[in-house]
């Protein structure tokens, strides 16, 4: 999404923002600082244990059955009072978001990046991880489809779907998806998937960069990955759309 416009209808259904790093064996000993700090922000909290199930062979007699303990994974779950949920692992810092405003514009605390900022600096303060494996940043957008005709898709969409060969009305199930390498170590997924029987065309868009051997600098590789997957997003949709995100009616 641009960094400029704050739309009243966007088609941002989940955003995540990810920084991976090596497993912290001590996180569970900072659990307790890090939630006091994020506590204003951050007032609902929750401990899921994830176990891993094995499938024996159910030839020789055996049944479904879980792990060791070892295998369990415990996520510290941590929820804002406008719906952003913050999972942390002893390997990860998940963010995610239904409910999206925009990146860096508009109300300070509706902005995703001033989330970012907090969570993964106050993170950074407790724990030193000096550093990260992975960052990514990932829009999921539920895009309207208001005609099954090619011309009406092309007038709203630059898509990679085929559909000069196989046109959309024939068409009951289509996807595509490319993963690309891009300079100075970023990485961008980039998937499309066209949902006749919800009149919609689904764009996961996924930057990513990593290894970070200067933590610090997160907040400003997430300004890149924005940049990334905002200009795949625009390269996508065409400016009609913008009627669409624009008005609270959803007209295009």
């Amino acid at each position: 999404m641009s960094t400029d416009e704050v739309f009243v209808n966007p088609t941002v259904k989940q955003v995540v923002f990810q920084i991976k790093f090596p497993s912290l064996f001590y996180i569970e000993a900072k659990i307790g600082e890090y939630q006091m700090d994020i506590m204003k922000s951050f007032p609902k909290s929750e401990v899921v244990v994830r176990r891993q199930f094995i499938l024996a062979d159910v030839t020789k007699g055996q049944v479904l059955d879980e792990m060791p303990e070892s295998g369990a994974r415990k996520i510290w779950k941590f929820t804002s009072d406008s719906g952003i949920v913050l999972e942390l692992q002893a390997d990860s810092l998940t963010l995610s978001s239904e409910h999206y405003s925009s990146y860096a514009s508009g109300v300070l605390e509706e902005q995703f990046r001033e989330v970012i900022h907090f969570a993964v600096g106050t993170f950074l303060d407790v724990t030193r991880v000096p550093i990260l494996d992975r960052i990514g940043l990932r829009y999921v957008d539920h895009c309207p489809i208001k005609s099954t005709s090619n011309m009406s898709f092309s007038r709203l969409y630059a898509s990679c779907l085929p559909i000069r060969r196989f046109p959309l009305h024939e068409v009951t199930d289509a996807a595509v998806g490319v993963v690309v390498t891009l300079d100075k170590g970023y990485g961008l997924t980039y998937k499309e998937q066209y949902v006749p029987g919800d009149h919609k065309l689904i764009l996961d868009i996924d930057a990513y960069y990593g290894p970070l051997s200067n933590p610090t600098e997160y907040l400003s590789i997430a300004d890149e990955l924005h940049v990334i997957t905002s200009r795949e997003f625009w390269l996508t949709a065409k400016e009609p759309l913008k009627g669409y995100m624009r008005s609270a009616k959803g007209g295009a």
